[in-house]
């Protein structure tokens, strides 16, 4: 996998857990990127709880942290998703109208730095930046990746966090989670793979959310004499 300081043998390992911390779908991706994951790991967590269930769910709310918000997975059709567009204390009702502003001003200068109509120099100097990050930011622009690249999607998505019943699913999420990878990691000692290669992974990978929802029937289950 491709990473900041280069290529690595590792892998990006993605699970999807329900309220009560059972593992409904993992995959380890060679995407370093998070936000690129979250459409394929919701995907295969729905075609695993039907295969198991016989039964889809419409929509189901998915909470993910920062790191997934793009404008296209905001507007992920098969899930409702709650994602924060940034840090809570980032996203005041103030600081949003100046980061809506901000990015339109944005908008408009790389559309006319695109359409030629302004060098990168002129880009440049109207967005307080240099060349190169003109040059950034119009391809991260291209691949629609910027927070705010969508203002009124950023703008409905923490309308939606913002609610009573949006707020209180969010606080959730780390709960759900983060104990999953702690045990894993943490508890059993899980840190590496064993094998090379993406095929021997991803069943290794397989075989510890097995493992860790067995585990959890076990402990769940009342103690018999």
């Amino acid at each position: 996998m491709h990473t900041k300081t280069g290529y690595g043998q590792c892998y990006n390992a993605q699970v999807a857990v329900t309220a009560s911390q059972v593992i409904v779908a993992a995959i380890a991706a060679q995407e370093p990127t998070d936000v690129w994951l979250l459409d394929p790991v919701t995907r295969r967590a729905l075609d695993c709880y039907q295969q198991a269930t016989g039964h889809t769910p419409t929509t189901p709310v998915v909470l993910a942290d920062a790191g997934y918000y793009s404008a296209d997975n905001a507007a992920l059709s098969h899930i409702t998703p709650i994602i924060p567009a940034g840090k809570r204390r980032d996203n005041t009702a103030e600081k949003l109208a100046a980061r809506a502003a901000d990015g339109q001003h944005a908008e408009d200068v790389l559309n006319r730095y695109e359409k030629n109509e302004l060098t990168a120099i002129q880009a440049a100097d109207l967005l307080g930046t240099t060349v190169y990050g003109v040059i950034s930011r119009a391809y991260r622009r291209r691949k629609r990746l910027r927070v705010g690249s969508s203002n009124e999607q950023l703008m409905e998505m923490n309308q939606r966090i913002a609610t009573d019943t949006g707020r209180a699913l969010y606080k959730k999420r780390s709960g759900m989670v983060e104990p999953v990878f702690a045990q894993l990691k943490h508890n059993r000692g899980i840190t590496r793979f064993v094998r090379r290669g993406h095929h021997a992974a991803q069943t290794e990978l397989t075989l510890f959310a097995l493992t860790a929802n067995l585990l959890k029937v076990f402990h769940t289950q009342p103690a018999t004499c």
